[in-house]
């Protein structure tokens, strides 16, 4: 079946004629409020439609941010299952405090005149762009926290493995779960024994095996520009016998703390 140019250029005019209607912005901690998270789904649906449906600019009979509606008739615009009685508590919420002033309103013939509150702020693209630079930011944290996870992942993988079988070279405290530490010798090989030792230990001591987060990664590496990994090893086997180990658990993070390496220093019973 062929078409003819005619009528692509009707379905090129239509898709324009769309975007002719315009767009509207929502900020993202919408997904963070009390709107989303713990009111009905029907409530966010009724603010996105009020929201898209002010006037983005004045018109002599209202301003920018505001309209009138008449939801009698609009509510199967919103939704074939949007009842009135939901717009009425959304309404009752979103002018009250606990829904943070998001409307104010004012009763018209057979309707009312809602006014977004912070329209000017949340419709004005520029006042993103330091969201945008904060939203980077962010990013390259989240990406230099997975690269410290995905780190001790890789020495948990490649450096500790756990004998099933008696091996004939282990003492007789061998408990067939104690992790084999294998001889390496990488660019980071004192991260690497660290994490080793400190499997090791947490296994001896708690019988599993433990929980290491990248923030644990990061808190290592920075350890090692000021104590030599010996001075480390004794630093963790003495949290992990603590009574503070014992209330707080025996996280990597919290053995080598500043507070666990005050706490030594000063020769205080921790």
């Amino acid at each position: 079946m062929r078409f003819s140019s005619d009528l692509f250029a009707f379905f090129s005019w239509e898709k324009n004629k769309d975007m002719k209607r315009g767009a509207f912005q929502i900020a993202r901690k919408l997904f963070d409020s009390e709107l989303w998270l713990n009111k009905p789904a029907a409530w966010s649906k009724i603010w996105i439609y009020i929201i898209g449906k002010v006037n983005h600019k004045d018109n002599g009979t209202f301003k920018r941010g505001e309209n009138y509606f008449n939801f009698a008739q609009e509510r199967r615009l919103i939704g074939k299952d949007i009842t009135e009685n939901q717009i009425k508590r959304f309404c009752q919420f979103a002018v009250s405090s606990l829904g943070g002033t998001m409307i104010s309103t004012r009763r018209s013939t057979r309707g009312m005149v809602i006014k977004v509150s912070k329209y000017e702020l949340y419709q004005t693209l520029d006042n993103y762009s330091r969201t945008t630079e904060s939203t980077t930011s962010s990013t390259s944290k989240a990406r230099e926290k997975h690269a410290d996870k995905q780190e001790c992942k890789n020495v948990k993988k490649e450096d500790i493995g756990v004998v099933e079988t008696t091996p004939p070279l282990m003492d007789s405290s061998f408990d067939g779960k104690t992790p084999q530490i294998k001889v390496s010798s990488p660019p980071n090989t004192d991260f690497k024994e660290i994490i080793s030792y400190y499997y090791k230990e947490y296994q001896d001591r708690f019988g599993d095996k433990p929980e290491i987060a990248g923030k644990d990664c990061k808190l290592l590496k920075t350890r090692l520009k000021d104590y030599p990994p010996d001075k480390l090893k004794e630093i963790i086997s003495l949290y992990l016998q603590s009574k503070k180990c014992e209330k707080l658990g025996g996280d990597l993070g919290k053995a080598l703390s500043t507070d666990t390496l005050n706490a030594i220093k000063e020769n205080r019973n921790f």
